[in-house]
């Protein structure tokens, strides 16, 4: 029974660090986020044209098409006159299936309050900037509330996966050296 527990304590302890590592770029998203969160200040973005791409992800056998479907959108306008990018994902009542679908949702000349900081990247990295963010919370209480999900749904699952495999395989060498012992 105990080697049992020890090898799903094994088990529990790799999905909990991939399920950590996984989450691994939001959490340094959220501590530049976090970092800069003063010169975040609120302003509207002005929607000229959207995008919509979708590309094929890996999975698929070598040098042939297949595996997942990877869809992005994002709109492309200005924040008091500079041309900018905003991620759509959290402003579309659905997943876009298209070009046509998207253009459908956002139009030109929408407009959206946003967080805006012009020293972050322009690079959209996991369907978000971090120069251009949703105003529905603030940059701050965002990145603070992040930290505090992953710290209790990322990191202390490893830890404790990881103490409770470390007991299990002490118990299972010290139950040995009785058995041998004896």
């Amino acid at each position: 029974m105990l080697r049992v527990t020890k090898w799903v304590l094994l088990a529990l302890l790799i999905c909990a660090t991939g399920w950590a590592f996984l989450n691994l770029l939001s959490l340094v998203n959220a501590i530049r986020i976090l970092d800069n969160w003063r010169n975040y200040r609120e302003t509207t973005f002005v929607v000229a044209k959207v995008k919509y791409r979708e590309s094929t992800g890996g999975g698929g056998p070598p040098g042939g098409g297949g595996g997942s479907p990877i869809i992005s959108f994002w709109a492309e306008g200005t924040i008091d006159g500079d041309r900018e990018r905003y991620s759509l994902s959290g402003e579309v009542p659905h997943m876009p299936e298209s070009q046509e679908d998207l253009e459908k949702m956002v139009r030109p000349g929408d407009e959206f309050r946003v967080w805006y900081n012009s020293g972050m990247t322009q690079a959209i990295v996991q369907n978000q900037t971090l120069r251009v963010l949703p105003q529905r919370k603030h940059p701050k209480y965002w990145s603070i509330r992040f930290l505090a999900r992953y710290i209790f749904f990322c990191l202390l699952p490893v830890i404790l996966f990881g103490i409770g495999f470390g007991i299990a395989c002490h118990r299972l060498k010290r139950a040995e050296r009785r058995k041998f012992s004896a």
